[in-house]
């Protein structure tokens, strides 16, 4: 199953090699490849084992192309179009993300809405329109908030940026972040309306901004690392400035200011302990329920649910990045093989892991913080099992099952 889960990742990483996309013959005969490896494996698997195993693996990884190739052609059925860049555009949409510090003015992410040209009678005019851009505003008000919906008059542009090798690809981080073009704010058409309700995700969003800014503003003016407890806390980084990171890089502490696996375990193990705690005490309110707590659902379970939960909610504080994402798929993958009574190897949930944050975010395969989150993790496993296997060796009894 390692092998399976882990040819899914590297077909996606094989599709990202790519100078271009497969057309449509080569994916149909990739997908017909597929499907006859599945046909093989299903016939094969009591007499050729070693053929059916190759088969599946041969299937995982074209499935796995074939996944970042249908993702990719979704984005770019978003971009803009080239008659849509350089031209003033009325668009409605809501602030959909954190805004950031950018010279004069502010960057946010914008989701427009479905009926985006406010002034164009022909509806196929919103045609080539992507729904997520990357919007500067400058001399914006300092209460912008996710969540508000505004009516802008804009001028985009189709991504642009270097793409140098052993670079950084601006054109890739837009792709990986979905956005499909972006622009400038020239005009504010009317006042802003609340549309926080509305999602979601602008729901969290405007979650961490009120975290954010709380946080900035219980420190001084000039407290130095406010930035810095404010990227620990909800993820957001953009506000570190460069003499920081230069000091935080030379003494080997940039991996530090992120949220990390270990924050994330640390939130669901304190609330683990305290939900299995009040669960086997039924709350203090024992003596008057006809039947205790434990009795109707064991108390382990209930601590499992509210690790997941812990873990969920405090990732999604976090933006949700490669290491946050590795940690929440770890724990649910864990947390449902202990609630069926199993105890999965470690490499098997992290495999498993590995799987879902792929299938999640195809782009995360080339992510520098994808190889070093699960790298890390896996070295940690390594480690444990050299560990447990010479403790086996001087006292003859097995290993835990979680450090296979």
């Amino acid at each position: 199953m390692r092998l399976i889960l882990l040819a899914f990742v590297a077909g996606c990483w094989w599709l990202q090699q790519q100078g271009s996309l497969p057309r449509g013959g080569v994916a149909w005969g990739l997908a017909a490849a597929g499907l006859a490896a599945a046909v093989l494996a299903l016939r094969w698997r009591t007499r050729h084992r070693r053929w059916a195993r190759a088969a599946l693996l041969a299937l995982s990884v074209l499935a796995g192309f074939g996944w970042s190739a249908w993702r990719a052609e979704l984005w770019l059925g978003e971009s803009l179009a080239p008659e849509r860049e350089g031209v003033d555009l009325v668009l409605s949409g809501v602030v959909a993300g954190l805004p950031a510090q950018a010279g004069r003015g502010q960057r946010f992410a914008f989701a427009l809405d479905d009926a985006a040209l406010q002034p164009d009678p022909d509806p196929g005019l919103v045609r080539g329109i992507p729904s997520r851009i990357l919007l500067g505003w400058d001399d914006a008000p300092a209460g912008l908030r996710p969540g508000e919906r505004h009516i802008f008059s804009l001028r985009l542009r189709r991504p642009h940026g270097l793409a140098n090798p052993h670079g950084f690809d601006y054109e890739y981080w837009l792709m990986a972040a979905g956005l499909g073009a972006t622009g400038h704010v020239r005009d504010v058409r009317g006042e802003p309306q609340e549309a926080v309700g509305e999602r979601m995700a602008w729901r969290i969003a405007r979650w961490r901004a009120q975290v954010r800014d709380h946080i900035l503003g219980s420190l001084p003016m000039d407290a130095r690392f406010a930035p810095v407890l404010a990227a620990l806390v909800v993820g957001d980084q953009r506000g570190i400035q460069g003499r920081d990171w230069i000091l935080f890089t030379r003494t080997g502490i940039g991996h530090l200011i992120s949220i990390s696996g270990l924050h994330i375990t640390m939130i669901s193990g304190l609330f683990s302990s305290l939900a299995f705690w009040l669960w086997r005490h039924s709350f203090g309110l024992g003596r008057w329920l006809r039947r205790p707590l434990p009795l109707w659902w064991p108390a382990r379970r209930a601590a499992l649910v509210a690790a997941v939960l812990a873990g969920l909610a405090y990732g999604l504080l976090a933006g949700m990045q490669v290491p946050a994402l590795r940690t929440v798929s770890m724990l649910a993958v864990a947390a449902l093989a202990l609630w069926g009574g199993r105890t999965p190897p470690a490499s098997l949930v992290l495999a498993w892991a590995a799987f879902v944050a792929i299938g999640l975010d195809p782009w995360a395969v080339l992510s520098p913080g994808f190889w070093l989150s699960f790298g890390a993790v896996g070295v940690i496993f390594l480690a444990c099992t050299t560990r447990w296997r010479r403790l086996r060796a001087r006292s003859g009894r097995s290993p835990s099952g979680w450090c296979r």
